[in-house]
């Protein structure tokens, strides 16, 4: 990121492009409790282009992130220069 989007910037841009929900696994019990129960190819020829369309919509839209006022927000160096912690009310 080289400190060029602000933490609001950061978050916007993890959602842009409709990419879906990611899944975490925050323990040994519920890595375990996984199982592999099959797949489905893919057809190319239908889902290839509504990914296509979807990563162009997502960059355009990240462009337009980019293009806000660069002076305004947060960005990680603040944090880390400052020493806020998740608590600070600047962060919420």
């Amino acid at each position: 990121m080289n400190n060029t989007i602000t933490v609001d910037q950061l978050g916007r841009s993890m959602r842009l492009g409709n990419l879906g929900e990611q899944i975490v696994l925050k323990s040994e019990r519920a890595f375990k409790s996984i199982r592999f129960a099959g797949f489905e190819r893919a057809q190319q020829a239908l889902y290839g282009p509504l990914a296509k369309e979807r990563d162009e919509a997502a960059r355009a839209q990240y462009r337009e992130l980019l293009a806000e006022n660069p002076f305004e927000g947060i960005r990680i160096v603040d944090i880390i220069r400052e020493g806020m912690t998740g608590d600070d009310l600047r962060l919420q």
